[in-house]
């Protein structure tokens, strides 16, 4: 009787000791369950908590555009002068070389003349006013053949600086518009990532989104 109560007794208390043994496995695993999952307050209790939005910064900012901008314009008037340059001293090259052809056949004409009719009948004028006269005569065939020298010389550094001026207002122009585009652009995708990231905030922290009609007014 004794030997069975004993052994009745040492059952129960390794009963007891395997339960103890749960018991504080249970209470370890609920600890470390409560570390893994800590308490978050919602942003109603603590909106501080709340992570600022920090806008992301452009690519292609408004500093870069103006550098951009200033070095094409450098390299514009740089071309554009290099440019005129050349075409002045081309001009120039070809008024002289105009020159000098109209002088080799002015002295090949004169030299297959007659020698008495290089030498033209004067005849003096037997008064003043028709001295005054052949002054004018004079006066107008310089100017016919000024004329005539103007017309035939080369209309390309007038050309050149009409073509530079067109195209300096359509690249103008052009990056006027280009502008505008950008920035508009630029505008729009600011807003779309804003509206994203509060939508997703919104929705990490549990809110619901409801369509509100006022008017044709419509939020989200």
């Amino acid at each position: 009787m004794l030997k069975r109560s004993s052994g009745v007794l040492l059952a129960l208390a390794v009963r007891a000791k395997s339960s103890l043994s749960a018991v504080e496995k249970e209470g370890g695993g609920t600890t470390e369950s409560e570390q893994l999952s800590r308490y978050v307050p919602s942003s109603s209790e603590a909106p501080e908590l709340l992570q600022p939005y920090v806008e992301p910064t452009p690519f292609v900012s408004a500093r870069r555009l103006q550098v951009f901008l200033a070095s094409m314009g450098i390299g514009a008037t740089t071309v554009w002068v290099v440019y005129y340059l050349l075409s002045k001293s081309m001009s120039n090259a070809h008024e002289e070389e105009e020159l000098c052809v109209q002088r080799v056949v002015e002295s090949n004409r004169l030299a297959m003349m007659d020698p008495q009719s290089l030498i033209p009948d004067f005849t003096a004028p037997s008064s003043f006013n028709e001295l005054k006269e052949k002054m004018r005569q004079h006066q107008r065939e310089l100017e016919r053949q000024q004329a005539e020298i103007d017309r035939d010389t080369i209309m390309l550094h007038r050309e050149v600086v009409f073509r530079m001026k067109v195209w300096w207002n359509a690249s103008l122009t052009h990056v006027q518009e280009a502008c505008d585009h950008f920035g508009v652009a630029l505008q729009r995708r600011r807003e779309r990532i804003a509206e994203i990231h509060i939508k997703r905030l919104l929705e990490e922290e549990g809110y619901q989104f409801v369509k509100l009609r006022s008017g044709n007014t419509h939020i989200w």
